[in-house]
C-alpha cells in the first residue's frame, strides 16, 4: 500500500495520517510505503511511480473520495498504470461538503484532462 499526500495546513502529512489509520486497521508496517511530498493529484501519482516501479504491480487500486476518483484514475492512466478505483464512504449529512467537492471536481476534471493530453507530461501541477 502506498499512502500518498504531503503536508496540508496542519500536521501530520496526509500520508502519515493514512499510515496511522492503516496501522489501526492492523495493516503490517512493512506493507505500507509513504509518499509524503505531493500537493496535488498529479504529484500523488508522479511521486508514487518509483515505489510502483519497484513493486511492479499488474494493476493498482486507488482509494479516494468518490467524487475525486475519476480524476485520480485519469491521472494514473496518463502515467501508464492499469488502475481501478474504490470510493471511500462519505459521512452522513455531509451534503455541504459533497456540493463543494462536486463543484471543485466539475472544474478540475476538464482542466486535468486538457493538461494531461497536452504534449505528454505537463510538468509540476500546483492546482489540485
Amino acid at each position: 500500500m502506498i499512502a500518498s499526500g504531503g503536508m496540508g495546513q496542519h500536521s501530520p502529512t496526509e500520508a502519515e495520517a493514512m499510515r496511522q489509520i492503516l496501522a489501526q486497521m492492523a495493516v503490517p508496517p512493512q506493507a505500507i510505503s509513504l509518499e509524503d511530498r505531493s500537493t496535488s493529484t498529479y504529484e500523488n501519482i508522479r511521486y508514487s511511480m518509483p515505489i510502483l516501479e519497484e513493486l511492479r504491480p499488474d494493476t493498482v487500486l486507488i482509494v479516494s473520495d468518490p467524487l475525486h476518483l475519476p480524476r485520480a484514475l485519469m491521472t494514473a492512466r496518463h502515467f501508464g498504470l492499469r488502475a481501478k478505483g474504490s470510493g471511500a464512504a462519505h459521512p452522513r449529512g455531509a451534503w455541504r461538503l459533497l456540493l463543494k467537492q462536486a463543484a471543485r471536481e466539475a472544474l478540475a476534471y476538464p482542466t486535468y484532462a486538457w493538461r494531461l493530453r497536452k504534449a505528454g507530461v505537463w510538468g509540476e501541477a500546483q492546482d489540485d
